[in-house]
């Protein structure tokens, strides 16, 4: 009997910090913040959103590039703030009522920093994003969704592109809750040609906290504007080790953590997620990969029966899950 009341308090403690990770997250025009454009020309270029990162000067909220290097025979990962890379992908799927296609947009930070108070859920270094903009075979946008390369924090936007017959059932067009974060239901271009997608990121953890049409030569008078390079995804697995000369892969090659990034580690994510997700590994940043590859799955539920269904790599089937009719 004297075990209960321990076990009590210890059920408490998790629900307050795991309450405190989601604690709401205000969107303010007024913070700091640096402006990351993409350089280059192309379609992926002129797709990609804008994203202001939140107090820029520190180097954790900046956009980085992935680098290697050798210690003690083994490879080790960082993410160098002073370089910022995006990495791109473009795939096309189909559905019963058309065909369209993702431009994927993958960014990391150094971290997400320790911090009690707020407390920061997914502190551990070398993290990330994903940001995938939808189109349809008229090449408008139709869907913008983002995400951690964990696969968590999913926030799904339709645009005026999108019939409404394909939204789910009951959506607020004014706004959705996305743990924490007020995001919009609905995002409408104008067809000015100065409008562009913004994402605006928050300080430290890198939420999605607002998503705004702006036009460029607004945010450029708000903002700091550096501009980003862009690289195929594919470069992940090209990462040169400057001791040898031998290229190697940001991801796992082999092992239980195969295809997720090197040296992740988010120990409180692991303590108070792991045990009641079934999954040792959640939070942990992985590989974005395809539905042929084995592992690992890109899971976008926390639900251990929705795995499959939610698993973004089959992206008609990840959208019935969540509820869209493309």
């Amino acid at each position: 009997m004297t075990q209960c009341p321990a076990r009590l308090k210890i059920c408490i403690v998790i629900m307050v910090f795991l309450l405190a990770g989601c604690a709401r997250l205000t969107f303010d025009k007024n913070v700091p913040g640096e402006a990351f454009v993409a350089s280059g020309s192309g379609d992926l270029a002129r797709y990609m959103p804008i994203i202001v990162s939140e107090r820029p000067t520190h180097s954790y909220n900046r956009i980085g590039q992935p680098e290697v290097a050798e210690k003690d025979g083994k490879v080790r990962l960082r993410i160098n703030p002073d370089v910022g890379v995006v990495y791109t992908d473009t795939r096309s799927f189909d559905t019963a009522n058309g065909q369209y296609t993702n431009l994927i947009y993958r960014i990391h930070f150094e971290k997400v920093p320790f911090s009690l108070l707020p407390f920061n859920l997914t502190a551990g270094q070398n993290v990330g994003l994903l940001l995938v903009v939808t189109f349809n075979n008229q090449q408008e946008p139709v869907l913008i969704s983002t995400l951690h390369t964990c696969g968590c924090y999913l926030a799904i936007v339709p645009t005026n592109y999108l019939p409404e017959k394909a939204y789910p059932e009951r959506w607020n067009i004014e706004s959705q809750a996305v743990y924490g974060a007020t995001l919009p239901g609905l995002l409408s271009f104008s067809g000015v040609a100065d409008e562009t997608l913004v994402i605006y990121l928050h300080d430290g953890t890198h939420r999605v906290i607002h998503l705004e049409i702006e036009s460029l030569a607004k945010l450029a008078s708000q903002y700091a504007v550096k501009p980003v390079v862009l690289k195929p995804v594919s470069a992940l697995d090209e990462l040169m080790l400057p001791e040898s000369g031998r290229q190697v892969s940001m991801f796992e090659s082999s092992g239980a953590r195969q295809g997720y990034v090197r040296d992740v580690s988010k120990p409180f994510e692991f303590l108070l997620v792991s045990w009641w997700a079934l999954d040792r590994y959640v939070g942990i940043d992985k590989r974005y990969g395809t539905p042929e590859q084995s592992v690992p799955r890109f899971y976008t539920s926390i639900k251990p029966w929705a795995r499959d269904a939610s698993d973004m790599r089959d992206f008609p089937r990840f959208l019935n899950y969540w509820g869209w009719r493309l």
